[in-house]
């Protein structure tokens, strides 16, 4: 009896609190279910949401010239408080929808990419964000392609004299090979073959500046000014460029007058026995490629697009010329040539709707491998064209903003490195010494 009357006094209290009935069954000190909470905090939670929607960062040479804040997700807590997960894998709850591509739908089989070091993935399909990788400890750098990893597959570095790359599934870093004393850098053994200037990217632009581009340093200081040129008297302009393994500027000017020019001295050696050698050409792109992989030889191939769309080879020793085919692209604009140290050789044709970057066949001109680009929107008035480190940099002014893109061929993504550069840039170049694998 006593139980009873107890049981209906609190029933009594409790039901001005929250109702209850006879069926009801309170447990003294008890907290409310996990339903109970979601219930009761539900709207509250979209109503949050509405009124404070998840942000997302900003996305902070026909001569060739043809007249992105982030908010990171807030975090009340701390690891010594929260807890720190040690597998990205586990009880990942995140699933806000990535704002710039909710229009979007996506397939589930979808590789994850990354936004900062938050990997977006595709969920009921759409894009949605999932881990933030800075929260585990062993796989705290998120990689395109795999989400989160230990280090960035493919990428290499240098320790002391010893080279170290990152294994194909970003588990770790594994030491790959030791080179001489003194000769590791960048990821990469060279040797004295190799001086140090052949390491980098070289460019030149419509005011005749020599400008050294190395894609390693932070950003914003990727670019230095070495020098003026002053190679001709006349109005003629720089067209495109190359460079050899010592560390020379091959630049061609409009006019068809090839210059050698040290990197390190702005003193320009005309090619006075370089008469086109029939090859037809009076303006091309050109780039060296090594002739055979883990050699110390290259040639320097040169091609145009013009309706004799020559595609040939030149040895620098006496400057003879080789034909080699015709050049069988039809694209908006006249191909652009890079070569690397893996004996490679590839073109890019750019394009304001559609893009071309190609693997040629240095035997027969032929495209071995054509990689398609989405376009950049507008007018590509200058554009040039350089492989390093595992990735190839297309420079390209767009309706007049001068812009340094990025193409990454393992996970076909195309991205914008640098805007708003002060170089109008019409040649790249870069040595068969560069490095040829990805650089952490």
């Amino acid at each position: 009896m006593r139980s009873s009357v107890f049981f209906a006094s609190l029933c009594f209290l409790y039901l001005i609190a929250a109702g209850c009935d006879e069926s009801s069954s309170i447990t003294l000190g008890s907290q409310p279910s996990a339903s109970d909470s979601k219930k009761n905090t539900g709207k509250k939670d979209s109503e949050d949401k509405k009124n404070n929607p998840a942000k997302t960062p900003d996305d902070s040479s026909d001569e060739n010239d043809d007249d992105d804040d982030s908010d990171e997700k807030e975090d009340t807590g701390t690891p010594s408080d929260k807890g720190q997960k040690s597998n990205p894998d586990e009880n990942n709850t995140d699933e806000t929808l990535v704002p710039w591509l909710e229009d979007f739908e996506c397939e589930e089989s979808e590789a994850p990419s990354c936004e900062g070091n938050v990997v977006i993935q595709c969920k009921n399909n759409k894009y949605r964000y999932g881990d933030d990788c800075s929260k585990y400890p062993e796989k705290s750098i998120c990689s395109d392609g795999y989400g989160c990893t230990a280090c960035i597959p493919g990428t290499s570095y240098c320790s002391g004299d010893d080279v170290y790359q990152c294994t194909d599934d970003g588990s770790q870093n594994v030491k790959i090979k030791t080179c001489q004393i003194g000769k590791c850098d960048a990821g990469e053994c060279y040797d004295d073959n190799c001086p140090k200037d052949a390491q980098f990217i070289y460019l030149v632009d419509t005011s005749y500046q020599l400008i050294k581009f190395d894609p390693g340093a932070p950003k914003g200081q990727n670019l230095t000014v070495l020098f003026q040129l002053k190679c001709s008297d006349s109005y003629s302009r720089p067209f495109s460029m190359a460079v050899d393994r010592e560390a020379n500027a091959w630049v061609l000017y409009n006019d068809s007058t090839l210059y050698k020019i040290k990197i390190s001295d702005p003193h320009c050696e005309r090619i006075t026995n370089f008469q086109q050698n029939g090859s037809g050409l009076s303006t091309f792109g050109m780039a060296f490629s090594l002739d055979t992989v883990g050699g110390t030889t290259d040639s320097l191939f040169i091609g145009n697009m013009s309706s004799s769309g020559r595609f040939g080879r030149i040895d620098t020793s006496n400057m003879s010329y080789t034909p080699l085919a015709m050049f069988p692209f039809n694209y908006e604009k006249s191909p652009e040539l890079t070569g690397t140290g893996l004996a490679k050789l590839y073109s890019f044709s750019p394009g304001q709707n559609q893009q071309h970057i190609s693997e040629i066949d240095k035997k027969t001109g032929a495209v071995a491998i054509d990689y398609q680009l989405p376009g950049v929107g507008g007018n590509v008035g200058a554009w040039a064209f350089a492989h390093w480190g595992g990735y190839f940099f297309t420079f390209e002014t767009v309706d007049g903003d001068n812009r340094i893109y990025r193409y990454d061929i393992e996970t076909n993504q195309f991205e914008l490195f640098l805007s708003n550069t002060d170089f109008r840039v019409v040649g790249a170049g870069v040595s068969t010494c560069a490095p040829t694998t990805k650089v952490n």
